[in-house]
């Protein structure tokens, strides 16, 4: 991912490049998967990674704890995937994600891991916003219930109901081809 500003452009009162560097290693790949599960392109979701980056930096805000600044960069990163969403511009866009599977054995086994796979990962993209939040937060960010509950700003107790009913429709919309559990 390439990220390029000129200090001189933003003032004194801006994040050092030593530390913007720092936050881009620790949670650049997780911003740019978070942004990818969402937006479906890769271009966009840099491009969504790159204006959290140029806010934390024009920002220079501090944050309590390492789990504080993670749980912003991913709010902010999905709040700007939605805005991408709604724009004029993405509904005309017409997206194409598909992906030759990887040889490393028996190309049938290869071949219908992937297909389980690209149909979990559909299955997971098209549930309601609500539901496909914790799922990404839980599953593919590896957050408990209770990170999950900051992050977004709503009850623990609706987080695991929004979990439990997320599950439930995607095993019925995968007519219990694979579990999550």
């Amino acid at each position: 991912m390439l990220f390029v500003l000129s200090l001189a452009e933003f003032g004194d009162d801006t994040m050092s490049s030593d530390e913007l560097s720092a936050i881009i290693d620790k949670y650049g790949q997780m911003m740019l998967r978070t942004a990818y599960m969402y937006l479906k392109d890769r271009q966009r979701a840099e491009d969504v990674c790159q204006e959290v980056f140029l806010r934390l930096f024009r920002d220079n805000r501090t944050f309590e704890s390492d789990e504080h600044q993670k749980a912003f960069i991913l709010r902010v990163t999905i709040n700007l995937c939605k805005d991408q969403l709604k724009s004029f511009w993405s509904k005309r866009i017409v997206l194409d994600d598909a992906k030759e599977p990887k040889s490393t054995g028996d190309l049938a086994d290869e071949v219908a891991k992937e297909e389980t796979r690209r149909e979990l990962y559909d299955s997971v993209l098209a549930l309601p916003e609500a539901f496909k939040d914790v799922v990404l937060l839980y599953y593919y960010e590896g957050y408990n219930t209770r990170e999950i509950s900051e992050t977004l700003g709503i009850p623990d107790a609706t987080v695991r109901s929004r979990l439990k009913r997320a599950r439930e429709r995607l095993m019925n919309t995968l007519k219990g081809g694979a579990s999550l559990a």
